[in-house]
């Protein structure tokens, strides 16, 4: 038989022995792809983005040892009380991803009221964008992080009061390109260290309460309902499609193309921010290379 027979039949053995949330996961992110290159969008920056996540979560997994099993929750009052918490995050999810534009009772007055505070007390630092930066964090921290403990969740569950397992080097491995293409910019003279540090401290808060949403709230609850990989998978998944309106509305309303740029994009960037979340047992590592993403541009809150 012939080595290149020998060599596809090895890769599918490799194919068929891979745990099927990572099959999903690869034909979805393919799947979004090959939608875009037919469909006449580039694609090379999304294979790119994959390449350098790929790395970055090999060498994380090398650099980091497996985290804790946590104990699955199957049935009775503790069950119940786990889909409760993950139904109030898709509710938030859904209404954090809507337009601002759009009216919901109450949630837009809770809102309102974190904007009036913005401009109030951060408009010396953030000017214009205060109101927005703190409507953000109240959005995707505040209020469902008050749902949750109400419903029975664990200050110590979402990654945020512990040190965690290695979480500095992870950062630095994470963090170098981003702030290199930084580095580069001010060297260049192409941007200002004092629009920089604006950015930097005008993004802190989406990407802080993002963060918090995907994967120190939803990805713990997932896990005690279900395994690591489909944990991962269902935040990943969860924060693409986040994206999605705003995608539409940036590729003029071709809700198709949002979705699949929104799949292969955030998908991706989801993926490794929920693996940094797992090995590292903190949140930290992920807000800080989200806060120099979203400086940059790779990054954008619904």
């Amino acid at each position: 038989m012939s080595e290149q027979l020998l060599w596809h039949r090895r890769w599918l053995g490799h194919w068929q022995r891979a745990h099927r949330a990572t099959r999903l996961m690869l034909g979805v992110w393919l799947g979004a792809l090959v939608y875009l290159a037919l469909t006449g969008y580039p694609i090379f920056g999304l294979l790119l983005l994959a390449g350098i996540a790929v790395i970055g979560i090999l060498v994380t997994l090398l650099l980091t040892e497996a985290p804790p099993r946590v104990g699955l929750v199957v049935i009775g009052a503790p069950y119940n009380r786990i889909l409760s918490q993950i139904a109030v995050l898709m509710g938030v999810i859904v209404l954090t991803g809507l337009s601002s534009k759009v009216y919901v009772p109450l949630w837009s007055e809770a809102l309102n009221v974190f904007r009036g505070m913005g401009r109030a007390y951060l408009s010396r630092l953030l000017a214009s964008e205060a109101a927005e930066s703190l409507s953000d964090f109240g959005a995707l921290f505040v209020i469902p992080a008050v749902l949750l403990l109400l419903l029975g969740a664990r200050w110590r569950e979402f990654g945020l009061s512990s040190i965690g397992h290695r979480p500095l080097r992870v950062a630095l491995l994470w963090c170098a390109l981003p702030i290199a293409f930084i580095l580069l910019a001010l060297w260049a003279r192409a941007v200002t260290l004092t629009a920089v540090w604006h950015s930097l401290l005008m993004q802190a808060f989406g990407a802080f309460g993002a963060e918090f949403l995907f994967r120190g709230a939803l990805q713990s609850r997932l896990l005690r309902l279900t395994s690591l990989r489909w944990a991962l998978l269902l935040q990943a998944l969860s924060f693409a499609l986040w994206h999605v309106p705003t995608l539409t509305v940036a590729l003029s309303g071709n809700a198709l193309a949002g979705a699949a740029y929104a799949l292969a994009h955030y998908g991706t960037i989801g993926m490794a921010l929920g693996v940094i979340a797992a090995r590292t047992r903190s949140l930290w590592p992920g807000v800080a290379l989200s806060v120099v993403l979203s400086a940059l541009g790779l990054m954008h809150r619904p």
